[in-house]
């Protein structure tokens, strides 16, 4: 179970980097991000729709942030905007 963990977290992290810089190289925290957002909006009642939405913005929030694990509140509030989630048919 915990190899499925990291590998999930590990693709989070590759989308990240293809989402928001493709240059980049250090995507630490982006898994931590995406799921303490989906954590946040499940403990807060909101729909996993809108966890996932704000996960996706941490996830670029960290990228962008030259600290390891690290993001600014602002950069996620102004990424938020910009994401949309996409049905899966």
């Amino acid at each position: 179970m915990t190899t499925d963990i990291h590998a999930m977290r590990e693709k989070i992290c590759e989308l990240g980097r293809l989402l928001y810089d493709s240059k980049l190289t250090d995507a630490a925290g982006c898994g931590d991000g995406i799921l303490a957002a989906i954590a946040y909006a499940l403990a807060n009642h909101l729909p996993l729709e809108e966890g996932l939405r704000l996960g996706t913005a941490a996830v670029g929030a960290v990228i962008l942030t030259p600290a390891a694990a690290d993001c600014r509140k602002e950069d996620i509030e102004r990424l938020l905007q910009t994401v949309e989630l996409i049905p899966y048919p």
